[in-house]
Parts: C-alpha cells; structure tokens; sequence
C-alpha cells in the first residue's frame, strides 16, 4: 500500500482502541470511593493502564483533528475556512448538542430513582435555572459540559474557530511553534480559559503542522517506533516506580509523546503487514461509545460499590475491569440495534461516521 493508504488505514483501525482507552481513562476508581494506599496491587495496575497507556488516546485524537483539518496544505483561505467549519457543523457540533441533551434528559427522568446516587454533589435537572440549561452545554461541572466526556469535542470546536491564529503560527515559527508550546505543556502551564488548555493547542497543532507541511505522521511514527518504544518503557517503568513522588506527573507526561509515537508506529506496523481488517463503520462506533459511555459507566460503577461492597484489592481490581465491560456490551449492542432500525438517528448522533 502507499503512503496515503496506510495513514488512512492506520487512523481508522486506531478510532476504537483509542476510545477504549477513555473509557478506562473514566474507569479509574478513585478516592472519592477508596483510600489508594490500601490497595497498592489495584493502585498500580490501574494507574499503568488508566494514567499511563490510555493517556495517549486523547492526544492523539487531537492530532488526527489537527492533521484532517489542515491535511490539503497550502493557503488556509477565508473561503476555506468556512467550508471547513460549515461541513463540521454536522459532523461535531449537532452530535455535540445532541447528546448533552440526551444526558441532560437521562439525567432528569431518572432522578426520582437515583437521587443520592448519581448526582448527589450537583443540582437536579430539573431545578435549573435557564442560566444552568445553557451552562449545562459548556462548563456545568468544573469546566465540563453535563456529558463530561465531551469537554474533548467542546475544546476542538473551539480549536478549530481558532484555527487560523494556530495556522499562522505554524507559518510564521514552523517546528519552534511546537517546541514552546510543547516546553509549555510538559512545565503543567495552562491557561484559564475551560475550552482551551495547553493539550488541545499543543496536540492539534502538531497534527495542524503536518498536514500544512504535508508530511505524512505515520510514516514518520513508523521510522522512530523502536528509539520510541525503548523511552516509553522506561518512561513506564520509572512512572510507576516513583507513583508516590510529587514530580512523578512529569515523568508521566514525558511518557505521552513517546506513547503516541509507539501506538502509531505499532499500528501502521501492523497495517503494512496485513494483520488486521478495518471493521466497517468503525468510526460511527467509536463515536457512539465516546458519547454514550458517561453516564452509564458513572452509574454501573456506584451501584457496584453499593450492592457489592468489595473490600480486597482483588475485589476492587475486578470491578475496575468488570464495570467498563458491561458498559461497552451495553454501548455495542445499543449502536447495533439504532444504526439497523434507526439508521437516520445514528447518523444524527454520530456526526454521519
């Protein structure tokens, strides 16, 4: 296959490990329900697998964002600029709309059963002022909108408005660009605005920054795979190691780059070599799971402590695994049974992937 062929085949196959990675992102059983230094064994196989390899999922989604935004290269004109908004009205924001309020209205039919359980830290639904409706699609709960997962699409719709300040950036500086923003990031600055932070800007920049320059990213993950793959497990390993150190946060996000560059590398490996089939419609399933599995996993994971009461590591360890499990059978069989007899629906809420 060319070039071009395994950039695409290589993105595709990514979508849905990648969103599993969220999901396990979100799967972490925290304080707010365990003390940690009680159960180190589940401490420390969640944090490698929820702060550790799932931490490049949603870096990379920027990176695909920045790259397909900008992929034709050349001038970024005004006429562009507003096809290219135009065409992701659909396929980002009414998929975003939609599903807040589809949550926002999960949330309010099933408050007379769940109250205690759920939302105990947040207002019901349906005391909201209007001033909370609106909120309630942008910054509801500390910074996140009331599908908190979708703080990721909130960010690129936001990014992309602000694509032609990154695009003469790019321009101007080139690579040095992506250098300051990067020392930036990797220092833990932000800044205070709750649909820009520093991952968004760094990570969709640095897809921006291919597709203008035209350079093909896996091609590049590709060659580095192996000195990548050598830091990332060391990076792994010292993370880890060093979990109760304050300033091991920074060891963890050193890790996210070479992480980035294993898991695309790896997977365009893979791809070059046949080993695996893009499943149809992968995208659309992807996206349904991103969006869908919030809520449920909030849910599933409260009455499995409630009902369960698990007091081991390896009690705890297994709701880790078990809870997330559930809620993608769930999700999976949900997309299969709208896209057949809904087709049009799914369409709507899944942006037309």
């Amino acid at each position: 296959m060319n070039n071009n062929e395994l950039l695409s085949k290589t993105v595709s196959f990514l979508r849905l490990p990648l969103i599993i990675g969220v999901v396990l992102i979100h799967s972490r059983i925290g304080t707010s329900y365990i003390a940690e230094e009680g159960f180190p064994i589940y401490t420390a196989i969640s944090h490698i697998i929820s702060n550790i390899l799932a931490r490049v999922a949603v870096p990379c989604f920027f990176i695909f964002s920045g790259y397909f935004f900008f992929r034709n290269g050349g001038e970024f004109t005004l006429e562009a600029y507003k096809n290219k908004l135009l065409k992701r009205s659909r396929t980002v924001l009414l998929p975003y709309i939609l599903w807040n309020m589809a949550v926002m209205a999960m949330f309010l039919l099933s408050e007379p059963f769940t109250k205690g359980l759920v939302l105990e830290s947040r207002k019901l639904v349906s005391d909201y002022s209007l001033r909370e409706f609106l909120q309630a699609f942008w910054n509801l709960n500390d910074g996140f909108p009331i599908c908190y997962q979708l703080w990721f699409i909130r960010n690129l719709m936001v990014i992309m408005i602000l694509s032609p300040l990154v695009y003469l950036a790019l321009r101007g500086m080139k690579q040095y660009f992506i250098l300051i923003i990067g020392a930036l990031w990797l220092a833990g600055w932000n800044t205070k605005i709750d649909a820009i932070n520093s991952t968004t800007l760094l990570f969709f920049s640095v897809g921006a920054y291919f597709g203008i320059t035209k350079h093909n990213f896996v091609v590049s993950a590709k060659r580095l795979l192996q000195p990548a793959a050598i830091i990332y497990i060391i990076l792994c390993v010292a993370d880890t190691y060093f979990l109760t150190e304050s300033w091991h946060w920074y060891i963890n996000r050193a890790a996210i780059p070479a992480g980035i560059i294993t898991a695309i590398g790896l997977s365009a490996l893979f791809a070059e070599n046949n080993k695996y089939k893009v499943v149809p419609h992968l995208a659309g399933i992807g996206f349904f799971m991103y969006a869908f599995h919030g809520m449920p996993l909030t849910l599933t994971t409260k009455l499995a402590f409630r009902y369960f009461g698990p007091q081991s590591d390896m009690d705890i360890l297994g709701l880790y695994f078990l809870c997330p499990l559930i809620v993608l059978s769930i999700g999976f069989t949900l997309y299969y049974l709208i896209a057949r007899y809904l087709p049009r629906l799914m369409s709507l809420i899944t942006g037309g992937r």
